[in-house]
């Protein structure tokens, strides 16, 4: 059953956060913050070694649904940790119960929350999911509701007026840049691409 509100039986078998605070003594240099999942940890180094004399990169990675009170508790903490020049959002291959209206709601949500304590706000789209064992494949159970939510996420980003990072377009049909045995998450390879599109647009865009 799909239902549009926050149900805690919804939540994974897991949820774990992981905050990261990179050089948190220096009050001086501008700051971006990188707010997703676990392919956003993975592509977390990239962007802050690409960035590294123009900006200090944290990070804020979660498991958590966006429509979560929990998650909008910890989000909106880190979010006010400090004065952030640019916020990165990457958030969709999680909460896969809930409806597109439930994402919808949440991650505009999540949006105007960033939009609050910060002037640039990034949205970005989530990434492709391959098959396990053969993660070039798409994973046809997966496709279409990534596909579904990086439409909202774009329409989101239009009814903002923030910039689109289209990471789905940056790797898909790309060989060879998953894990085998996992289908979502990427190699070296794969966070490089990754890493250096999100490291251009907090730049650029």
């Amino acid at each position: 059953m799909v239902e549009d509100a926050f149900n805690p039986a919804f939540r994974e078998v897991i949820e774990w956060t992981d905050a990261w605070q990179d050089h948190a003594e220096d009050l001086v240099s501008p700051r971006t913050l990188l707010i997703g999942d676990s392919i956003a940890r993975d592509y977390y180094p990239f962007v802050r070694d690409a960035l590294a004399g123009r900006y200090r990169a944290d990070r804020f990675c979660t498991s958590r649904f966006a429509g979560d009170p929990f998650f909008n508790d910890e989000v909106g903490r880190y979010i006010r940790l400090c004065p952030y020049s640019v916020i990165h959002v990457n958030h969709g291959l999680h909460g896969r119960t809930y409806s597109a209206k439930a994402y919808q709601a949440a991650l505009d949500g999540l949006i105007r929350a960033a939009l609050d304590s910060c002037q640039r706000v990034i949205v970005a789209a989530s990434t492709p999911v391959g098959l396990k064992e053969t993660p070039d494949d798409p994973d046809p159970s997966r496709t279409a509701q990534v596909i579904e939510r990086n439409a909202i996420a774009k329409a989101i980003s239009r009814k903002y007026n923030v910039y689109y990072n289209d990471l789905y377009a940056a790797v898909n049909g790309v060989m060879g840049l998953k894990n085998v045995g996992d289908g979502t998450h990427f190699r070296h390879e794969g966070c490089d691409i990754l890493g250096a599109k999100v490291a251009d647009a907090i730049l650029t865009r």
